[in-house]
């Protein structure tokens, strides 16, 4: 009779060392599976595909400019006759902003990847010369317009424009649609991953 309690009793101290070796095994095999799961990044490709997109303007800024040019010459500060040149010009511009990705940095702690871009700057600044309108013109032949007078005379007109958008917000407009577009595409191309961009 004690033969045949001890023979049950090791064969059901068997059975519950093989379920608990089975349920340990199957934990194991179930831990080991998801950690082949998690989502993986690799900081440095990504930092070169936002490298790759370089500068990313992110906010246009169009105006139409009227703006008066005067150049006469002078006598001991009297103006001499017959030589002043003048006109008004009206033209169409485009100002771009944005930010440059190549200087973006990117950080990864577990599951969380933080992209600090750079500042917002202007990118670009054009003019429409196909809009450019000049009116009430009136010029000299004892003072003739040269290259010169039009560089410095469209070069000083930019920097007032760039003035103006900046003023508007312009830059602080380009940062957030900037970060805006950087979030998104690294949320698109790297699922599982919680993505901060500041």
């Amino acid at each position: 009779m004690k033969k045949k309690v001890l023979t049950a009793l090791v064969a059901v101290v068997s059975i519950l060392a093989l379920a608990a070796a089975a349920f340990f095994c199957g934990i194991n095999y179930i831990e080991a599976k998801n950690e082949k799961k998690k989502p993986t990044v690799d900081t440095i490709s990504l930092a070169e595909e936002l490298a790759d997109i370089s500068e990313l303007a992110t906010v246009e800024y169009n105006y139409t400019n009227a703006v008066k040019y005067d150049s006469h010459l002078d006598f001991y500060g009297y103006r001499i006759p017959f030589t002043t040149n003048s006109f008004i010009i009206i033209y169409d511009g485009t100002i771009k902003a944005g930010v440059d990705l190549s200087k973006a940095q990117i950080n990864l702690e577990g599951e969380l990847i933080t992209v600090t871009l750079p500042a917002a700057e202007i990118l670009s600044h054009e003019i429409d010369f196909n809009s450019i309108e000049a009116m009430d013109e009136t010029y000299s032949f004892f003072n003739r317009i040269t290259i010169t007078d039009y560089a410095s005379f469209t070069s000083d007109q930019n920097s007032k424009m760039e003035k103006k958008a900046l003023e508007s917000g312009l830059l602080m407009k380009a940062r957030e649609n900037a970060i805006l577009v950087v979030r998104s595409f690294i949320v698109t191309s790297n699922p599982g991953f919680s993505v901060v961009v500041i």
